[in-house]
């Protein structure tokens, strides 16, 4: 028994170092590309969004409160606990001198490393195959949009590492611990709500002949976490807003066409990643999905059944168009559900090895058993053929799509330092690097970060579309210059009256656009005409 322990000791010790180094590894490797021909990927993010929550890390670090502008609350951020985590990121920046953009991608790859621990550690429960395991997690680690997710900046890994160890948690029976992962989960993204319905019908489920009076108490302790994180969260809302959602819930839900989105979400990005590559991975997860509906555990079930729930409700709340995946820009919401996708590709391989072990009536001669083995193993193999072309592109555009952050928000931000005094403000449509590197009073023209302008739909219509609107908005903030994208505003900037109550001062823009619409490649700095 104790040389079986050892072993078993010796073997996740070895596994989680190969992990690791996989991560680590392909971090570097993303930080270190140069395809822009500047270090872009090591001093940036992919996305504004990135920077906005950085704005809310540094006002909690420096003040111990979410402010957006000095002593002014807000809700713009969707994820209050990676703001946390954002805080301390900024703490190591002023105590230890550590560069925050380095430090904050490095916790994301060590986030997205325990992840992948625990998709092992389902897999290898779940299979009862070291070799199949070790594969099936690795191309988890590996796959190309998770390694973009974990250097993003975004709380895209935190997300995942909760939901996993939800899994795991709830696989092992461990009710508490899963009960506090479900509780910081709806504080890492909101969606996580529907994984903790599903989680407490799970249990409900698999415990009918429990006594009555256990499953109650065990609800509840799987409950309790998740409803005081949810009542503070909607407590800050409502004393901050008088919403009990985030701003950006009203500024971006949408459920107009959800059957489509949940359609683009499997063809663009479920049947997109790497590992189905030639349809494969398709083949070992179909098997796979088959063999764990055949057993019916409520380990199999919770694994099949959490990224469907969490990825109905990025459709049900979240645009998401038809060509939406070659972008982060939209893949980011997905993305904490495709960890779990490569399970059921595990359980389809170690089904294939030993089929008596998941289907009892199906007969297969010994001297066949080798060859289901190594066929088993080689698709597995087979499904990282597409990983090096898809890890070089996702590579190149994680560089790019840094740069044209950099180029654009980054330095209009420093513009704005250097051009526009302390005691002014400015009016913006992307606030997240303006703000940050700016450090001037900033008005969200799309309300994201303004809850006041957010709830007054028509004023903030009149600013987006009307000259004469926003010139008069501008002067009651005491604003003096504001930023739009020409291209993403056609009616405003091409109106008659424009520049007459506007001039050109300054204009940022990225030639070789990646980030998401080309819309967004040229941003102008408008100043307000005396």
């Amino acid at each position: 028994m104790i040389s079986i322990l050892t072993h078993l000791h010796r073997e996740r010790l070895l596994v989680y170092c190969l992990l690791l180094i996989v991560h680590v590894a392909l971090t570097l490797a993303f930080l270190a590309d140069r395809s822009p021909g500047t270090d872009a990927a090591t001093t940036g993010f992919p996305l504004d969004d990135a920077w906005i929550h950085l704005v809310y890390g540094r006002a909690v670090a420096q003040t111990g409160l979410p402010y957006y502008n000095d002593g002014a609350l807000e809700a713009g951020f969707t994820s209050p606990l990676w703001m946390v985590f954002l805080a301390l990121a900024e703490l190591a920046r002023s105590v230890f001198s550590l560069p925050v953009v380095i430090s904050v991608k490095f916790l994301g790859t060590l986030l997205a490393w325990i992840s992948t621990l625990a998709v092992y550690e389902l897999c290898r429960k779940l299979s009862s195959s070291f070799l199949i395991a070790l594969l099936a997690s690795a191309l988890a680690a590996a796959n190309p949009v998770s390694v973009f997710a974990q250097v993003s900046g975004m709380e895209v890994a935190l997300t995942c590492t909760l939901l996993t160890l939800t899994a795991l948690a709830f696989t092992l029976e461990r009710w508490r611990l899963c009960a506090v992962l479900l509780g910081l989960s709806l504080l890492s993204r909101p969606e996580s709500v529907l994984v903790l319905i599903l989680v407490v019908a799970l249990y409900w489920f698999s415990t009918r002949q429990t006594k009555m009076r256990l499953r109650m108490r065990t609800s509840m302790t799987l409950i309790l976490p998740a409803i005081i994180a949810a009542a503070m969260w909607i407590c800050y809302c409502l004393a901050v807003t008088g919403h009990p959602l985030p701003n950006t819930f009203y500024a971006k839900y949408s459920s107009a066409d959800a059957l489509n989105g949940f359609a683009t979400i499997i063809g663009e990005i479920v049947l997109g990643l790497p590992a189905m590559f030639v349809g494969f991975g398709v083949v070992l997860f179909l098997v796979g999905v088959v063999a764990m509906i055949y057993r019916t555990t409520k380990s199999s079930l919770v694994v099949l059944l959490i990224p469907w729930v969490f990825l109905s409700g990025i459709a049900l709340t979240r645009s998401m168009p038809s060509g939406c995946g070659p972008y982060f820009y939209w893949l980011r919401y997905a993305v904490p559900a495709l960890p779990f996708l490569f399970i059921p590709i595990a359980i389809g391989a170690s089904a294939i090895a030993n089929p008596k072990q998941y289907f009892t009536l199906f007969r297969v001669r010994s001297s066949m058993l080798t060859v289901f083995k190594v066929a088993a193993v080689l698709l597995l193999l087979v499904c990282f053929v597409g990983y090096p072309s898809q890890l070089a592109y996702r590579k190149s555009q994680f560089a790019w799509n840094c740069q044209n952050i950099n180029e654009v928000q980054v330095e209009i931000g420093r513009w704005v330092k250097r051009n526009v005094s302390k005691d002014a403000s400015i009016l913006t449509i992307d606030a997240g690097a303006i703000r940050y590197f700016g450090e001037r009073k900033t008005v969200d023209m799309l309300g994201l970060n303004n809850h006041e302008l957010l709830a007054n739909r028509k004023l903030l219509r009149n600013i987006n579309t009307q000259p004469d609107s926003l010139a008069d908005y501008m002067r009651s903030v005491g604003a003096t210059h504001c930023m739009i994208f020409p291209e993403f505003r056609p009616s405003l900037v091409n109106n008659p009256t424009f520049p007459q109550l506007f001039s050109q001062v300054a204009a940022f823009s990225s030639a070789n656009y990646t980030v998401a619409s080309p819309l967004q490649k040229l941003m102008v700095i408008y100043g307000l005409n005396r």
